[in-house]
Order: structure tokens, then sequence, then C-alpha cells
């Protein structure tokens, strides 16, 4: 059993948010979203009509997230946060 060809998919989103901290380790934030897309193809897959860039629609991001210490809320730099609840808008 052979391959004839693959497709492959790939997205790139681009995020720009801000954030404000509440209280007990909860922040909301919010902000723009947009995604840059491409499909390619090898072998039979490669003359395939699909095939191409693909670009969204600028959207909007609302972000709640809880922060695991109190500590993660001083520093200038969070690097690592548990996303609560997000909604994206298109």
């Amino acid at each position: 059993m052979g391959m004839d060809g693959s497709l492959e998919f790939t997205t790139t989103p681009i995020e720009f948010l801000a954030f404000v901290n509440l209280f007990g380790g909860l922040r909301i934030g919010g902000g723009v979203r947009k995604s840059f897309a491409e499909m390619t193809g090898s072998g039979k897959a490669a003359g395939w009509s699909g095939l191409g860039t693909y670009t969204s629609s600028q959207g909007s991001v609302v972000e709640l997230q809880y922060l695991f210490s109190a500590a993660d809320t001083n520093s200038k730099f969070d690097m690592v946060a548990f996303p609560v609840l997000m909604f994206s808008a298109w």
C-alpha cells in the first residue's frame, strides 16, 4: 500500500490582548484577533484547486483568566495563566 499524495493545512493566529487584574487571582482582557492559513499539497494532491492561502476577517477576543498565586499579578510579564473563559467573535 503506497501513498499517492498528502494535504497539509497550517494556521497562524495573531492576537493582541490587554488585561486588567481584578481580585483573587482573576483578570479580564480583551483585544483583536486575525488568522492566516495555507493549504499545501504534494504528490497527486499538488494540483488540487483548493490549495492556496486563506485569510480571516479581523475579530474580537474577550478572555477571563485565573492566576494560581496572587504573587503572579504583581509581575510585569505573566508567562503562564489558565484561561477560564475565552470568547471570540468573528
